[in-house]
């Protein structure tokens, strides 16, 4: 039961700082055409 619940919070981990990163990189594209523009 335990292992299982430490399974699911490393997943949720690993899906959060994708999005996180998702965001990072989404966020300095939005920079990069501002400056563009």
């Amino acid at each position: 039961m335990n292992f299982k619940k430490n399974t699911l919070i490393l997943i949720n981990r690993k899906v959060l700082a994708t999005q996180l990163q998702g965001f990072f990189v989404f966020g300095d594209e939005n920079e990069e055409i501002s400056k563009n523009s």
